[in-house]
This record gives structure tokens, C-alpha cells and sequence, in this order.
């Protein structure tokens, strides 16, 4: 059994790879080409606890239905373990898109964020009644938090960007 010959090439920012198939049947070559469009990033954040460690997330969803639509954009993520807030604590999430330009890593902050325990304590404080799960809305995006006996629990970030500054990275989000 022979083995298949694959070959790269590397042209402009995209990469295509030809595979040559048996050329046994009448001197004819079959190729398979895979190229890569500008669609070859991934979205993947880090949300860290008072700057203490850090967690890494990839299920990363944009969603066009957020205030100021179509100005913005939301990037949502519930990729996220249950981390528990107090009122003397502090979120920090980063959004990155990534993009591998040949062997070149490239990386974009698209979207970064703080939200503190104290922003949580008054959210909590204005809503009526008893709630087992809250949204908090800030300038930046939506957290949301469910309850868990007393310890609020992060459960999902959104973040609002410009949709220019999306489009700088990605030509159709």
C-alpha cells in the first residue's frame, strides 16, 4: 500500500492542501483541495476570580439581539464554572478571537470587562422579591447569577461590543 503524498502550500494568508490521489486510472490526477477562508478563527476567552488563576473558555456565541441592535453585537458565553461571588470580589473576563495565519498565532482582545461583588450586592438589593436567578445589567453587558442557598453563582457573561470593531476581525459576525 502506497502512501499519499500531501503537499502545502502557503499563498497570501491562506493555506491550501493538495492531496494527490492513485494516478493509476488512465494517467488521470484527482486532487483534493481544502482552502481556508478568513472564517479560520475560533473564539476562546479567560475569566479570572481577584486576578487569582484563571479559567479558559471556548463555547463562544455572538448574538444580535442586545440593546442598540445593529450598532452592537452581544458575545455570550455560559462556558463558565460555577464561580461564586461575594460582595468583596471581582470578575475580570477577556473575549479573543483567534486566527492561525499559516504557522503564525495571531490573537484580537475583541472585548474585556470587570464586574465586582459590590455591583452584584445592588442589583440584588433592587429587585423585588425574591429571585433564585438575576441578571446584571452594566455599561459593558449582562451577568447573570443564580442563587445557591446563600452564594450567588456566576452562570453566563454577555458582553455588548461595537459592531465596527467586530467587523475589523470578522467580515460577516
Amino acid at each position: 500500500m502506497k502512501k499519499k503524498q500531501f503537499s502545502e502550500q502557503i499563498t497570501s494568508g491562506k493555506v491550501t492542501i493538495v492531496s494527490n490521489k492513485r494516478k493509476s486510472q488512465k494517467n488521470h490526477k484527482n486532487y483534493t483541495r481544502l482552502e481556508m477562508s478568513d472564517k479560520n478563527f475560533f473564539w476562546h476567552g479567560i475569566l479570572s476570580l481577584n486576578e487569582l488563576g484563571a479559567h479558559a473558555f471556548f463555547d463562544v456565541k455572538i448574538k444580535k439581539n442586545v440593546p442598540d441592535a445593529p450598532n452592537m453585537v452581544g458575545i455570550f458565553t455560559s462556558d463558565i464554572p460555577p464561580l461564586p461571588l461575594t460582595q468583596s470580589d471581582t470578575l475580570h473576563v477577556t473575549f479573543l478571537l483567534e486566527n492561525n495565519v499559516g504557522l503564525n498565532t495571531v490573537r484580537y482582545r475583541v472585548a474585556e470587562s470587570q464586574f465586582t461583588g459590590a455591583e452584584l450586592m445592588k442589583a440584588v438589593e433592587e429587585t423585588t422579591g425574591p429571585q433564585s436567578t438575576i441578571t446584571a445589567t452594566v455599561e459593558s453587558g449582562e451577568w447573570q447569577f443564580s442563587l445557591q442557598q446563600q452564594t450567588w453563582i456566576l452562570r453566563s457573561i454577555l458582553l455588548y461590543v461595537p459592531m465596527a470593531q467586530l467587523r475589523k476581525f470578522i467580515k460577516d459576525p
